[in-house]
Formats: structure tokens, sequence, C-alpha cells
């Protein structure tokens, strides 16, 4: 009886080995789930060649009145309230250029449906000019929107692979999306008004020399 037991287990122990390493090397399948800079996001991958994986994913990000205290602009300090709303969707290719590795070089294109920042400055506490206070409300402040959208082709690194070689694996990824101009509106209230076509041009310029929108994100993906 011992025997036959004996026997059973270690049929059962080759079948499930064959059959969990028939499993690993069929499979060409994963989905992930990340979080980054751009938000949380979710994202299918399949194994197309030995050293190539094709990535389709989405990620989204909503920041609401997130209030920066204390933020200095020519020697006078501020409050700015920030709101950020961003959705973006992915076609990439993963290209593992060593065997041994899991170093990774990630091209493709993002469509950016929608990333807008929104940002409220107004004066932390009343000034006195001369003998004359004024409240925060008199003062005033600038308010600024700034809209990317269209697509945006992506480059990136990182290691760990999108179709892990186990059933679980983590990833790290560092890149950039090249983003089209901005459409950025300026308001100023209050005090500040007089100088607001001024500051406008500014803060358009600052916008649009940014040409470069960062994508750090850590990833866990599950193979099938």
């Amino acid at each position: 009886m011992k025997n036959l037991l004996l026997s059973l287990f270690i049929i059962v122990v080759f079948q499930t080995n064959s059959f969990s390493q028939e499993i690993s090397s069929t499979s060409k399948n994963a989905i992930s789930v990340q979080v980054g800079s751009l938000g949380f996001g979710v994202e299918y991958s399949r194994n197309i060649s030995k050293k190539l994986n094709l990535r389709f994913g989405g990620k989204l990000l909503k920041i609401s009145d997130y209030i920066i205290e204390d933020v200095k602009f020519d020697d006078e300090n501020f409050d700015v309230t920030a709101n950020l709303d961003s959705q973006a969707f992915d076609v990439l290719v993963e290209y593992l250029p060593f065997n041994n590795s899991a170093f990774k070089i990630v091209t493709g294109l993002g469509y950016i449906s929608n990333l807008n920042v929104n940002l409220d400055i107004t004066y932390d506490d009343e000034v006195i000019i001369g003998d004359i206070n004024f409240t925060k409300e008199e003062l005033g402040g600038f308010i600024t929107d700034a809209n990317w959208s269209g697509l945006a082709p992506y480059l990136g690194i990182g290691f760990g692979r999108a179709i892990p070689k186990r059933k679980f694996g983590v990833a790290l990824e560092i890149g950039a999306y090249y983003v089209n101009n901005p459409k950025v509106d300026f308001t100023a209230s209050g005090l500040l008004t007089p100088s607001g076509k001024e500051n406008a041009n500014l803060i358009k310029d600052t916008f649009q020399e940014a040409k470069f929108i960062p994508n750090i994100n850590l990833k866990l993906a599950y193979k099938f």
C-alpha cells in the first residue's frame, strides 16, 4: 500500500511539474496594474517574439484642490490651489536586448485624451502698501488653466518584463511623452488685473516650453 501511494505521489508530482513547464513555455499573455506619475492604470501585454512584447494600456489621474502654501514669487508669499486631471492610452513595443537581463527599451505612441492643469494663485495674507492694508480678496490672484491633448510619441527604459518568466513579476519604468503645445488660459483678478497681460505671456511661454511629460511607474504583472 505504501509503495502504491508513493508511486501515485511521484506520478502526480511529475505530471504537475510537466504541466507547469508547458504552461510556462506557452504563456504569451499578461495583464498588469500600475501606479506612477500619471496615476493608476491597467495594461495588457502579448509576446510576439523572444525579445519583443506588445503592450496596450491606459492610466488615469485626478487631483482636486491640492493646496501648496507659502510659495515665493518675487519675494512675496502665495498660496497655490492645484487641480490635475489626466487620461492617457498607449500602444507600445517593449524590446529586451539581452537574453539574461530584464533591462528593456520601450517605444511607441500614446494618446493623451486629456491632461489638464489648473493653478489658482493667491496671496497668502494681507499686504500693507504705505499706510493701506489690502486683504487677500482685494489683492486678487491669477488662475492658469493648461490643457494638452493628442498623439504623443513615447520613449522609456526600465527593468522587469511585461510578461514575467514566472506567474507574477514586478517592473519599473522611466520614460517621457513628447507632446504638442498646450492650450493655455490665464486670468487675473483684483489689484493684480493690470499686470495680467504681462504675466499671461510669461505663463504661456513657460507651459509651451514643457515639451516632455515624464512617466515613472511601478507595475505588478500576472502571466496567463
